[in-house]
C-alpha cells in the first residue's frame, strides 16, 4: 500500500507499507509484489507489496492466498524490478528521477 506523511521539514515522504502485516517496508531488496499471473490480454490485476517471508514473518504466503482464494495463480516480481517498471510505464527518466529528488 502506497501511502505519504509529514516530517519535520514540512515536506512529504511517500513510502510503502506491507499489505499483509501493515508495517512499512524500507527495503526493496526484502519485498515482493504479488500479482494474478497468467491474465489474458486487457486485463488488470490488483498488486500486494509484501515482506518477503524470511523478513517479516509469513507476508508473501498471506498475499499469495489472497489471490489462490479467489481461483488465480498468484505471482511476484521483486518489488525493486517492479517500482522500476512501475516509474519508466508512467514516462519518467533517471533525469527526471534525479531533478525530483535534488
Amino acid at each position: 500500500m502506497l501511502k505519504i506523511r509529514g516530517n519535520k521539514s514540512n515536506k512529504i515522504v511517500p513510502y510503502i507499507v506491507c499489505d499483509s502485516c501493515g508495517e512499512e517496508i524500507t527495503d526493496v531488496r526484502n519485498a515482493l509484489a504479488i500479482f494474478r499471473n497468467f491474465m489474458n490480454e486487457g486485463e488488470k490485476s490488483e498488486v500486494q507489496h509484501v515482506h518477503k517471508n524470511n523478513v517479516k514473518g509469513d507476508c508473501t504466503k498471506k498475499a499469495e492466498y489472497h489471490f489462490s482464494s479467489k481461483n488465480w495463480e498468484p505471482g511476484s516480481i521483486e518489488l525493486g524490478e517492479y517500482l522500476a517498471y512501475l516509474i519508466h510505464n508512467a514516462g519518467m527518466s533517471p533525469e527526471d528521477i534525479k531533478q525530483r529528488l535534488t
